[in-house]
């Protein structure tokens, strides 16, 4: 057994070349001459390794390397686990349950038992918040939101504000909830020559004494809540409810600071004003902050209590969930019932992301094994509430929404960002350090790699702006936080706060969003009106004549607009619109016909006289672009120039659905110059209309069977609009079955049935001149009646003037004639292509990328062609931006191939279908599913995303 022992060791030191081993054979000695070669020098190694990087210098290659090494961790890696501080008080909870409930299934009706007091106490202690006393003589209160108000923002009141009459002799009891102290306009609002922004819009209110604080009165347009809070009828912290009365015009509103609130001043008068009733007893009380105490009390004994990561995670985020939508951060409502359907509606495709965080983003690996129960709860649930308490915790910080456009308008904004990013850093670092202790750095830095590139990609498409909301900052940070450290915990819970609010508050808003909808109502970069020095009659009261006789005005004027896609000029005077104007009126711009002049009277002597402010805009249809700053005519009766630049109100016209009276002729005298007959469908219901769609009949028919067409085509929520031709044929064209007996407007006693759109009626050399019309008639007769009665009337005064639709929700189909007036209408709405400085404002910053190019929503043209007498013949024109689409048949007469070719030209969106199963030169309205369907697809698909 020795000797055995003794050759095993012998053969091994052989076999392992035992140094006074003797060499044995030559392949060994071989072996030997090449290992005593001199060794290769490192930098040479390195060149394979680096053949391809040769470019990159070798202290930048030594640099990576050494990094790479780095990144990948010690040598023997180790999950991170919290050793609890002082565990035998922090396994109390769980020897607790343990020792009185140590059977799985009794557990379990512990906990569901748990979960129904939970919800049932919940219920119970909401249900007492909505119930409120009625108030005698008022009834009982309606639930309003914070940013409630009389008078609507921009010019939603209409001209002298009628829109939101009565401006007296009304009110109403409400009720409001709390913490409307903090709700703020996020876009300048004007108050007189001041701009509110990032703050309550409250103007007026009682005195600085507080022995004149009695019947406090506000502009129209301040918030009715934090007026309420201001006035101390209300508490911020509890919410409550009063009495709104209107009070008719006011004047000198007072700026004073009470109860939390500053509110404005305006040293002149508004033609709404409100005050609340004193004296009111309501019991009603905003139940967020018992609601709140509620849910983090069943919470932390569960998180005391639970050690599977699951079941504390998912019952920890619906408790937080619900608790901020209907409590402590709710969206704007009017009714609980519509609320809940809100909440809901975001509440399972949240349930679905939670999922997706737990497995897959390491909150399962962060919870899995801790038992350090006080600390889990203490760091993770509590930040976990702080982080879904947004709106309270985080409000100090300047930071309204991350935007460019806030970021650069917000005082403080750019510097509380500095701030962050400087401690996201260092948090950063302190997570790189641990993960490299557990040998995952590389596989996470792999991660936010890619986050980074999908971040970049959203960054360079065209169009559209990267906004990250509250839940994107969740789920782009959480990955990073799953580990269970202690600085971890405190991470985790925080972002898992963040998402929640963030979808409980403000739903599932997409992480790309146009520049449009960014903006809101900020101003636009659109050119401001030069407004020439105005002319002032003062009259004084010399002579003893009665005051109400003397009136004093001042007359403006102004340079021309600088496009003419401006189509008039809007003034307010101390914020109302007071003053409209297009310039097609009386036809005519010279200051005879009033185009381009406003005047405005006061009454009484000088020494009775008040500021007044006005401000000026273009207007695009019925929109208005920018106001100038306020220009004031002051009490002395002196005129103060408005300082340059953009007052920063847009206003947003409101829109309301066309009734039969807005179309009603205005002659009795059959299809009268600029006359308006047309046939309307409307959806089913009325109410859901969206878009609009003008029909145009071909030549020789008339308005009753297109709008027939238009209701058998039974597009959900288009207003169809079939429009009668402009001029009727002559009855020579028509044999006498053709001509209805009828009422009078045709010779011989006929009603004419049969229209065309031309200026005038052109027949070539074949046309035989007699009855019928065996010649051709003319394809381009002009149409600039046409274009006068659609644009101006139509559109113009209609549509967008009355009813305040805009060109971009119209779509346009025509057959035969009208198709080439469709085709027509939409070529002349062009944006200029020539380098003015217009054009380069609205391409040089961010803000200015928003102005909309004027396009109908579409076109479509069967079988007919574009009129070149329609097209704009400046040479550098650029092409028209409205989608059209023309149908035609093969070998057709009128849609040749330079007709096609001409439309591609003009227009930068074409889309040709030629019918190739029917008779040559065929141009007819389409007969069966394959020639309807091409049609209907570009109808949906221009319904559905609008032009871009």
């Amino acid at each position: 057994m020795g000797e055995a022992d003794g050759v095993e060791v012998h053969t091994h030191q052989s076999s392992h070349e035992h140094p006074d081993a003797p060499i044995q054979d030559t392949s060994r000695v071989e072996e030997l001459e090449a290992d005593s070669s001199p060794p290769t020098p490192r930098f040479i190694q390195d060149e394979g390794t680096w053949k391809r990087w040769k470019w990159v210098p070798y202290p930048v290659r030594r640099f990576c390397r050494a990094g790479a090494k780095w990144a990948r961790g010690p040598p023997n890696p180790r999950d991170h686990k919290i050793q609890p501080l002082l565990p035998q008080i922090q396994h109390a909870p769980i020897l607790l349950l343990d020792k009185f409930v140590p059977q799985r299934k009794h557990r379990i009706w512990l906990l569901i038992g748990y979960f129904a007091v939970w919800i049932v106490t919940f219920a119970l202690v909401m249900r007492q918040g909505l119930s409120v006393s009625e108030i005698e003589g008022w009834g009982l209160p309606s639930s309003i939101g914070c940013g409630a108000a009389y008078w609507a923002s921009g010019n939603g009141c209409g001209l002298d504000g009628a829109d939101c009459r009565p401006f007296s002799g009304s009110g109403f009891a409400f009720r409001c909830p709390a913490n409307c102290a903090g709700y703020s306009v996020l876009n300048p609002r004007a108050v007189g020559s001041q701009e509110v922004i990032y703050e309550p819009l409250i103007v007026g209110g009682p005195p600085a004494v507080e022995e004149d604080a009695t019947s406090p009165v506000y502009r129209g347009d301040s918030f009715i809540c934090g007026a309420a809070v201001h006035a101390g009828m209300i508490s911020n912290l509890q919410g409550g409810c009063g009495v709104v009365r209107l009070v008719g015009t006011q004047r000198n509103f007072n700026a004073s600071s009470r109860n939390g609130i500053s509110s404005y001043g305006f040293d002149s008068y508004f033609p709404l004003s409100i005050t609340f009733e004193a004296g009111i007893e309501c019991s009603s009380r905003d139940m967020r902050w018992p609601l709140l105490a509620v849910s983090v009390v069943f919470s932390v004994v569960l998180s005391l209590f639970v050690t599977h990561p699951g079941l504390l995670f998912f019952p920890i985020f619906v408790g937080t969930y619900w608790t901020v939508g209907m409590a402590t951060d709710p969206p704007s409502h009017t009714n609980i019932p519509s609320l809940f359907s809100r909440e809901i509606g975001n509440f399972l495709p949240a349930m679905l992301a939670a999922w997706v965080m737990y497995d897959k983003m390491g909150i399962r690996r962060t919870l899995t094994g801790l038992t350090a129960q006080i600390e889990k709860t203490v760091l993770w649930l509590g930040a976990c509430w702080v982080g879904a308490l947004t709106n309270h915790t985080f409000d100090f910080i300047p930071i309204q929404r991350l935007t460019p456009h806030d970021l650069q308008q917000q005082p403080g904004a750019r510097a509380a960002l500095a701030i962050i990013i400087l401690v996201l850093l260092a948090i950063v670092a302190s997570q790189i350090w641990f993960f490299r202790q557990e040998g995952r750095l590389i596989r996470h830095l792999e991660l936010y790699a890619l986050f980074v590139g999908g971040l970049i990609v959203c960054l360079v498409l065209p169009d559209l702006k990267l906004r990250i909301h509250h839940y994107i900052l969740a789920l782009l940070l959480l990955p990073g936080t799953s580990m269970q450290t202690r600085p971890s915990l405190l991470y985790q819970g925080l972002l898992i706060g963040f998402f929640v609010n963030g979808i409980a508050r403000w739903g599932w808003d997409p992480i790309l969003q146009t520049a449009y909808a960014l903006q809101g109502d900020a101003q636009l970069g659109s050119p401001l009106p030069t407004i020439l020095a105005p002319i002032i009659d003062l009259v004084t009261n010399s002579s003893g004549s009665n005051s109400s006789e003397l009136i004093s005005s001042i007359t403006f004027s102004w340079l021309p607009p600088p496009g003419i896609e401006y189509d008039g000029i809007s003034v307010l005077v101390n914020d109302v619109e007071r003053y409209r104007r297009y310039f097609t009126d009386d036809g005519d711009l010279s200051n005879d016909a009033g185009g381009n002049n406003f005047t405005w009277t006061r009454k009484g002597p000088v020494e009775g006289f008040e500021n007044e402010y006005f401000r000026f805009a273009w207007m695009e249809g019925s929109s208005s672009e920018d106001y100038t700053k306020a220009g004031i005519w002051n009490f002395r009766g002196e005129w103060e120039d408005m300082a340059p630049g953009p007052s920063r109100v847009r206003p947003k016209p409101k829109t309301r659905i066309p009734t039969e009276s807005d179309f009603s002729p205005r002659t009795n005298s059959q299809n009268a110059a600029g006359q308006l007959h047309i046939k309307t469908v409307y959806p089913n219901p009325p109410e859901s209309t969206t878009a609009i769609m003008i029909v145009f009949h071909g030549l020789g028919d008339n308005e009753d069977s297109f709008a027939t067409f238009a209701r058998n085509l039974n597009l959900p929520g288009v207003l169809g609009i079939s429009v009668r031709g402009t001029s009727p044929l002559p009855t020579a064209l028509f044999s006498d079955e053709l001509l209805d007996a009828g009422e009078g407007g045709m010779p011989g006693g006929g009603m004419a049935k049969h229209f065309h759109w031309g200026d005038d009626l052109r027949l070539d050399s074949s046309s035989s001149g007699g009855n019928g019309s065996s010649g051709k008639l003319d394809q381009d007769p002009g149409f600039e009646k046409a274009r006068s009665l659609i644009m101006n009337r139509l559109v113009g005064d209609v549509l967008i003037a009355k009813c305040g639709w805009e060109m971009e929700d119209i779509l346009l189909f025509g057959f035969g004639q009208g198709g080439s007036l469709a085709l027509g209408l939409a070529s002349m709405l062009r944006a200029p292509a020539t380098s003015t400085s217009r054009v380069e404002e609205i391409t040089d910053e961010e803000e200015k990328n928003t102005r909309k190019e004027k396009a109908f929503k579409g076109a479509v043209s069967i079988g007919g062609p574009l009129p070149t007498s329609m097209v704009p013949t400046i040479s550098s024109r650029a092409k028209a931006k409205t989608p059209i689409l023309i149908c035609h048949g093969r070998e057709s007469e009128a849609v040749g191939e330079d007709a096609v070719e001409l439309a591609r030209v003009e227009f930068e969106h074409v889309k040709i279908v030629e019918w190739k199963n029917r008779a040559a030169a065929d141009d007819g309205m389409p007969r069966n599913r394959d020639e309807v369907l091409p049609m209907m697809q570009f109808i949906a698909e221009r319904l559905r995303s609008g032009w871009s």
